[in-house]
């Protein structure tokens, strides 16, 4: 059986966003994350929400990679994300994806800030979030596939949502 063409084409849609947001939040070539507000992120936190993270980088970085890894890497945590919204099944899960190190999180009457990895390890996860919660944060250890199973898994949890669970061995 053929692959949908959204599978086939969402890795190239997605180095194609990766390649314009490097270019609107970096005309140099110098890194953005450390104190650049491009490297954050603020989340209306109105209702549940399920955000994907992916690490900010300059266009040097993003060019260097030329076999297409962060354009993969970025597509397995939108699937993730895809996941955890099919999986809850709440009409009202909303769904995001950053490329940020710091995350705002804004509920209306404060606002948490969650600093997601630094210039030596850069973090890629899902970060789960609801009114009057505390977040759940799941990141990805070695490559962002894992999170098409951690993400589900951490979001039956948070959601308590029952059918995010796999069955056990």
């Amino acid at each position: 059986m053929s692959k949908p063409i959204i599978d086939a084409v969402r890795p190239a849609v997605w180095m194609l966003a990766a390649f314009v947001a490097a270019q609107a939040s970096s005309a140099s070539d110098t890194p953005i994350g450390t104190a650049s507000e491009a490297a954050s992120a603020t989340v209306t936190v109105d209702g549940p929400v399920a955000i994907g993270f992916f690490p900010p980088m300059t266009r040097e970085q993003w060019d260097a990679d030329t076999e297409g890894r962060f354009a993969q890497e970025m597509s397995d945590i939108e699937i993730a994300l895809g996941d955890v919204k099919a999986c809850v099944g709440d009409e009202r899960l909303r769904t995001e994806m950053h490329t940020a190190r710091l995350i705002r999180l804004d509920t209306g009457a404060r606002t948490r800030m969650l600093l997601l990895g630094d210039a030596v390890r850069p973090a890629m996860g899902v970060m789960l979030v609801a009114p009057g919660r505390d977040p759940v944060v799941v990141f990805a250890e070695s490559s962002a596939i894992e999170l098409q199973d951690t993400a589900p898994q951490a979001a039956a949890a948070f959601f308590s949502a029952p059918q995010c669970r796999r069955p056990g061995p």
